[in-house]
């Protein structure tokens, strides 16, 4: 029993070192850059293309299942 506990102890702190050795390894961060600013004119042209078009009808659809 002594010797599955020492066993699993050493399991342990070897997983937790390899584990912190990967870590520090790891590059840095970037740091965030911020986003350019966006032209009214881009705005509003993205804005008209987004709106649902007019139909002089409203268009229904009937989903159904035998």
């Amino acid at each position: 029993m002594r010797m599955i506990l020492w066993s699993g102890l050493g399991a342990a702190v070897l997983f937790l070192t390899i584990g912190g050795v990967w870590m520090l390894s790891l590059p840095a961060a970037p740091a965030a850059l911020a986003a350019p600013p966006i032209t009214r004119e881009e705005a509003d042209s993205m804005i008209a293309a987004l709106k649902p078009p007019k139909r002089e009808r409203p268009l229904i659809a009937i989903i159904g299942a035998n």
